[in-house]
């Protein structure tokens, strides 16, 4: 068998008898697997809360914790890791229990390193499948469900709870953030949740269109209307009909363009360019913009009647380098990517590069990060993404930060409050951002977990 593929990289050995216990471990990373193996349940159990695996190799009969409790436990931190019993006592009731309780897998002492190869190839072939039927699945939702968008971070925790509070309202929406934030794919998420999913999010960026053409764009023409109007053609505010209307990098339009489009907004009709016919449409409209709108507004370059009708609710999107929590399963999701747009195997990241990543500035954000993956993806030649295959800029200045970080001391409250801050969101990370598994993770209430993560979004240092 080759490698093994991203579904089995992470592996936990739980095996109380080490004659057993290393030479399996050794076999294990020969596949290619990064192995961690204890020699106790409740050393299983330990390494279960600090990590994720994707498969759990557990001795069922050990001192303490059996292997039922390794299993059950593993089920209730990651219902997606694959549990493997192994056990010298291949009875059909232990068998039958096993994975009545949830195993993925039994295997009988003594078995073979084949046996352990063919469980492998197996569990690698159902990931393979199950990740092309979530892209399937994607492709026919357009891959914009706001499950999808990386979150782990408290302020884009933040945003996603106010997507989902905002979705099913027609209220118009503008976001607004840096040059790579990921507007567009929140404005997704926006149509797929709301009762306008069924028809087209149409889109449109406003800084790409000249601005002697936007009307046409926007509103449509009739034939003859100008100089190659060949044929009558439909604007976007038309195709967007019944739907939702993305006008992307809104201010760009010039004081022409953003009259029409009020007009357009406050009547929910226009005429098509060289047109008399009135044009009346329904359809919810979400605006983005990386320039800071009241400001464009005071200085008079944006009308303000406009930014009203469009900013019923804003919505910040947080830049990259606020969001030190989303970077690593950023890297992550953005390298399985790569590694199926060129072809090549997965390869994981060392704890340097994180280390680093996590330092540096990101002027451009996420689209940055996602051009540094794959080139760093197309560079390497191994299973492992290391701070050579990274810009020397990129991170030597993290690297500079970082020191300069650690040179002195944080006064205690803050080093306090960013400790519990990051506590919290690896337990939110843990519970697949779902509040009330997080809360009994950290034995709290789902209301007192609320709270802090409410004090540190609203307080002036939240990030």
């Amino acid at each position: 068998m080759p490698d093994t593929c991203a579904g089995c990289r992470h592996i936990l050995l739980v095996e109380d008898e080490g004659t057993l216990r290393v030479p399996l471990h050794d076999f294990l990373e020969s596949k290619g697997a990064q192995v961690t193996s204890v020699a106790s349940g409740s050393e299983g159990i330990a390494a279960l809360m600090r990590n994720d695996f994707d498969i759990v190799f557990t001795d069922i009969r050990m001192p303490g914790a059996d292997g039922f409790a390794v299993l059950a436990r593993a089920l209730e931190l990651s219902p997606k890791t694959s549990v493997v019993m192994i056990t010298a006592y291949a009875d059909i009731a232990s068998s039958v229990r096993a994975m009545r309780e949830g195993a993925y897998d039994y295997l009988p002492k003594p078995f073979s390193f084949d046996q352990v190869d063919a469980v492998l190839l197996r569990h690698c072939r159902e990931h393979r499948i199950r990740v092309e039927r979530d892209e399937l699945r994607r492709e026919v939702d357009g891959d914009c469900d706001v499950d999808q968008i990386v979150a782990c971070s408290r302020p884009m925790q933040a945003v996603l709870e106010t997507v989902r509070r905002v979705a099913a309202s027609d209220a118009s929406v503008v976001l607004l953030g840096e040059t790579g934030t990921g507007k567009e794919l929140v404005a997704e998420a926006l149509h797929r949740l709301s009762q306008r999913k069924a028809h087209r999010l149409v889109k449109v960026n406003c800084a790409a269109v000249p601005e002697s053409l936007i009307e046409s764009e926007l509103f449509g023409h009739e034939r003859g209307a100008f100089t190659g109007a060949v044929a009558r053609k439909r604007g976007r505010f038309e195709m967007a009909h019944g739907g939702t209307l993305f006008l992307d990098e809104i201010g760009e339009l010039s004081p022409a363009g953003q009259a029409k489009v009020l007009r357009a907004l406050q009547e929910h009709a226009f005429e098509r360019v060289g047109g008399v016919e009135t044009v009346k449409v329904d359809l919810r409209v979400i605006a983005a913009s990386h320039r800071d709108l009241q400001a464009m507004v005071r200085q008079g370059t944006f009308r303000e009647d406009l930014y009203y009708r469009l900013a019923v609710i804003a919505i910040h999107i947080p830049p990259l380098r606020e969001r030190a929590a989303d970077i690593e399963p950023l890297c992550r999701a953005l390298v399985q990517r790569a590694g199926r747009q060129t072809r090549r195997p997965v390869p994981d990241f060392s704890a340097e590069v994180f280390q680093r990543l996590r330092a540096y500035r990101f002027p451009g954000n996420v689209r940055e990060l996602a051009n540094l993956i794959e080139r760093a993806v197309t560079l390497s030649d191994g299973n492992l993404l290391d701070v050579e295959h990274f810009p020397g800029e990129v991170m030597a200045s993290a690297w500079v930060r970082d020191q300069q970080d650690q040179a002195g001391f944080l006064p205690l409250a803050e080093a306090t409050a960013r400790f519990e801050a990051d506590y919290i969101a690896s337990a939110l990370r843990r519970a697949g951002n779902r509040r009330g598994e997080a809360a009994a993770l950290l034995c709290v209430s789902r209301k007192t977990l609320w709270a802090r993560t409410q004090e540190r979004d609203e307080g002036p240092d939240a990030h």
